[in-house]
């Protein structure tokens, strides 16, 4: 027994999954504080409806936010392939090869909101379309910070990269702090963030400064072809992941009244803290699992681990939801939000089983398994045709949720228990 402590610290330092994840837990759990803090302070600042139309916004931007995985989500797949190929040349052309495609694509994406805002605030029940202007302003500035902090994943810079996640939520805090003091409304409240993006893309450039060479003539067609064969093959791994947690808030921001969109946001940004918790552990075994399968080692052992992990992490929050709901919200969000208390228990079900999916999807993606982990894409059409059916109320929009994300899991078990076996 006098020992145990010991044995315990030397497992923790001799596991590389384990003692990285601690590192980006603990960094993404401050991140995460900083984050919701911004939530909580805009849900108590903004009335209910100016909160639902924030929250839906929000998960608007990562819909549309989609289309920018064709160049980005193979990103930390393929810089830790090639981190210690002619460093610093190499990686430092496919980052500013990278930047090009990046904003080009922005300006796309840009124009097609602005062109499409009226339909947008029609769909969402928002009738100051200014607020859509803003809106796509914040989502091009966004895109472009999202694109850099794969890069630090990618090279294993756990540290920098928990750093950089922690600088963007607490500048979103700032601003939250902001418009609570003044009084502002939701229109003023996407200009803080605008500011608060450019704020962190200049940090997380600073952060990459000390891996690249300066090379703006620079595009390796080479690594962006295999960039794009990484991306457009797990782009519907991640875009069936996105649409699973971001689905159900514009659907109920859609069919349902302005003052019961605004419950079910609170409902959802505090069952996220299920996943948010445990996800900065499949963050760390994506680029481990990616690098050793590139070099034919063990990827099946990390794999475990994470995923035993997060489900302990994922369903001890699930549990505290279950025996205090009510606490929960009035602690968090207060009594104008009490109404989402009922819901919580059954919301964290939903986020327990798809931190499981998520990390499942990590592990896919990191072993070139695109093909196999395209069936993220059955849960969420199931769960939008679930909505589009039933909506009469909030328990019927969270069963189709539920009953998606298991199906998507029950899907791609057999093609994770053949690797299992394979290895």
């Amino acid at each position: 027994m006098k020992n145990f402590p010991k044995k315990i610290l030397e497992i923790y330092k001799g596991n590389f999954i384990l003692s990285r994840s601690s590192i980006v837990i603990v960094s993404s759990l401050v991140g995460s504080v900083f984050s919701y803090l911004f939530q909580f302070l805009s849900a108590r600042s903004l009335s209910v409806s100016e909160y639902s139309e924030l929250v839906s916004l929000f998960s608007l931007s990562v819909i549309i936010s989609t289309v920018m995985l064709i160049f980005t989500n193979g990103t930390t797949k393929l810089v830790a392939e090639i981190k210690s190929i002619n460093y610093p040349i190499r990686i430092s052309n496919f980052f500013f090869s990278l930047m090009k495609l990046v904003l080009i694509t922005t300006v796309f994406v840009f124009f097609g909101m602005i062109i499409f805002q009226n339909q947008i605030g029609s769909y969402l029940n928002i009738s100051n379309i200014s607020l859509i202007y803003i809106f796509a302003i914040a989502v091009i500035l966004g895109n472009i910070n999202s694109a850099l902090g794969p890069v630090l994943q990618g090279l294993q810079r756990f540290k920098a990269f928990s750093f950089y996640n922690i600088f963007n939520s607490f500048a979103k805090f700032l601003v939250a702090i902001v418009v609570l003091y003044f009084g502002l409304t939701v229109i003023e409240t996407f200009w803080g963030l605008v500011i608060s993006t450019i704020a962190g893309i200049a940090f997380g450039a600073t952060l990459l400064k000390k891996n690249l060479m300066l090379n703006l003539k620079a595009f390796d067609k080479k690594d962006i072809k295999t960039l794009a064969k990484y991306s457009i093959g797990s782009i519907l791994i991640l875009a069936g992941l996105n649409f699973l947690q971001n689905n159900d808030i514009i659907l109920v921001k859609h069919y349902f009244d302005s003052n019961l969109a605004g419950i079910y946001a609170s409902l959802t940004v505090i069952g996220r803290i299920v996943f948010f918790a445990a996800s900065p552990v499949a963050i760390v075994m994506l680029p481990i699992c990616a690098e050793r399968y590139k070099h034919g080692g063990d990827v099946i052992k990390p794999f475990l681990i994470s995923i035993s992990i997060s489900a302990l992490i994922a369903s001890s929050v699930s549990l505290i939801y279950w025996l205090f709901p009510k606490l929960i919200i009035g602690i968090l969000f207060g009594q104008k939000y009490i109404l989402s208390a009922p819901y919580l228990p059954i919301f964290g079900l939903f986020m327990f089983v798809y931190t499981l999916l998520y990390v499942v999807g990590m592990f896919f993606i990191s072993i070139s398994k695109f093909k196999q982990g395209s069936l993220m894409l059955i849960g969420a059409i199931i769960q939008t045709v679930g909505i589009y059916f039933y909506h009469e109320n909030l328990y019927q929009v969270i069963w189709a949720s539920i009953i998606g994300t298991i199906v998507s899991l029950i899907a791609l078990t057999p093609f994770l228990i053949a690797d299992i076996r394979k290895k």
